[in-house]
């Protein structure tokens, strides 16, 4: 949990995961209770995070822990190889 860029009094929760074989028990809803609290007891309101839009379980969590989607964006990516060196 980090003091938002943009908003110095909201949070942001970097990235959460859970270790593949240790997925489905419930940890990554603590883990974001957890950071919720942390962002609270510093007196940092709202909280926001992000996450790939493909990642249907973890929207679901954060959909069920009250988040709401208030942003989206679109990423490019491309892959440089040797051949792209060459055209400068």
């Amino acid at each position: 949990v980090t003091r938002d860029v943009d908003d110095r009094n909201a949070a942001e929760i970097g990235a959460l995961s859970v270790a593949r074989g240790r997925r489905g028990q419930g940890l990554g809803r603590l883990l974001l209770h957890h950071a919720v609290c942390f962002a609270a007891w510093r007196g940092l309101r709202p909280v926001f995070l992000s996450l790939n839009a493909e990642n249907k379980k973890a929207l679901r969590l954060y959909q069920t822990e009250g988040f709401v989607v208030t942003d989206t964006m679109v990423c490019y990516s491309r892959d440089c190889g040797p051949s792209d060196a060459s055209r400068s």
